[in-house]
């Protein structure tokens, strides 16, 4: 059986600030070339990518993400691009709880900026722009640091006891007390990590953190935010996508909580 594309959607991520991004997609409709097609589509994608990112972020037009299907906590089947942090369904993106809790939230221009600050303070603008850039490098890959250890360490203890070996716990001395400090009191919580959730009736999808198995289908939704400073209003409407994905699979939401560690942890109740 041979089959005609009709159209094509790339869809990538576009790192503009600290915890910030643009999520652009565009739809190519395919006419007598399908590589043609991609590349007007990758053109488009790589040429916003160029105006907007940080410096040194860019996408370029051969790093390209793969879509693997994957089978999520509830809702059935989606296809995710690692790479690019996309949701794909039939050929059609979803839309992520981040980028709906976004909203219309104008992208952080770092290249207008540091030429304000730079000619205030006589500095490089492009200094300033790569100052900031690495900054915010070092937030994220710390932040993704510590989901990764304490999904590794509530996943995993139980094999970990099992085998008499404390590979659950991280070696490095101040992610092995964030994680454990996380964990106090926590002990008889059921527990699901990374948990991919879909919602095929309204085309979005997203990973909780942390969802706290309560009851047959109840759940507590939790997220952890390493932050300093608080964004409840962004947080809020991030926790109230996934709380929509899950009551539209059945599910009751007992509560959403944000854990956010700025140097200790802060239990935030979400209404």
């Amino acid at each position: 059986m041979s089959y005609k594309v009709k159209e094509i959607t790339v869809g990538a991520t576009i790192a503009t600030a600290q915890y910030s991004n643009l999520q652009p997609t565009i739809t190519i409709e395919v006419g007598d070339s399908l590589e043609e097609a991609k590349a007007v589509a990758l053109e488009y994608i790589t040429g916003l990518s160029k105006q907007y990112s940080e410096p040194g972020r860019e996408l370029s037009s051969k790093v390209t993400g793969k879509f693997v299907r994957k089978q999520a906590f509830v809702g059935g089947e989606i296809d995710y691009d690692e790479v690019n942090h996309t949701y794909m369904w039939n050929g059609e993106v979803y839309a992520s709880a981040s980028q709906i809790a976004k909203g219309e939230q104008k992208p952080f221009d770092s290249v207008m900026l540091s030429g304000k600050v730079a000619e205030k303070t006589g500095s490089d603008p492009t200094e300033i722009a790569k100052l900031w850039s690495l900054s915010g490098q070092v937030s994220r890959d710390f932040g993704t640091t510590v989901h990764l250890a304490l999904e590794l360490y509530g996943k995993y203890q139980g094999l970990a006891k099992t085998l008499d070996k404390e590979y659950h716990t991280p070696n490095h001395l101040v992610l092995k007390d964030i994680v454990e400090s996380f964990y106090v009191g926590r002990e008889n919580e059921k527990a699901e990590y990374e948990v991919l959730v879909v919602d095929h009736k309204n085309k979005r999808a997203g990973t909780i953190d942390r969802l706290q198995i309560v009851g047959d289908k109840t759940c507590i939704i939790e997220d952890y935010k390493i932050a300093y400073k608080e964004d409840k209003p962004y947080w809020k409407k991030q926790l109230q996508v996934y709380e929509g994905i899950m009551v539209a699979n059945g599910w009751t939401v007992q509560g959403k909580v944000i854990h956010q560690f700025d140097g200790m942890w802060k239990d935030h109740a979400v209404l």
